[in-house]
Formats: C-alpha cells, structure tokens, sequence
C-alpha cells in the first residue's frame, strides 16, 4: 500500500466512524495472498440474475438511499 491509498484509507475510516454508531475494527494490512474464486463463484451475477435482482438489489437501494451523502 503506498502513501496514496494509506492517506485515501484513513479518511474513508475517519468518515465511516463519523456515520456508524459502534466504531470501526477493520485491520488494513497490505495486500499479501490472492485466492482466485471457485469456478461456481465466478460471474455469479451474470449466472444468477434472479438471485440477484431479488436479494442484492433491494440491499443496495436500501443502502443508497440511506449513504446517498456518500455517492459521487
């Protein structure tokens, strides 16, 4: 992680502790082992559209209208 994203990182924690009640635990460390997905998990929203539009997409709507603040 160079000086860039450390810096980008930090002010995304500095606004998501501002927003959530609790304050955030997430570890940043950097990048170290890849796993690529199995094979089921590739493409999943091409593959699954229905799971999709019926499970994801209410999530997300709920989660853009309550951070719309965030979105660019």
């Amino acid at each position: 992680m160079d000086d860039a994203q450390k810096k980008v990182v930090g002010e995304a924690l500095v606004k998501a502790n501002k927003v959530w009640d609790n304050k955030v635990v997430t570890e940043i460390e950097k990048f170290k082992d890849f796993y690529p997905a199995s094979e089921y998990h590739k493409d999943y929203e091409i593959n699954r559209p229905d799971y999709c539009q019926i499970i994801i997409n209410p999530k997300l709507d709920k989660l853009r209208a309550k951070f719309t603040s965030f979105l660019k």
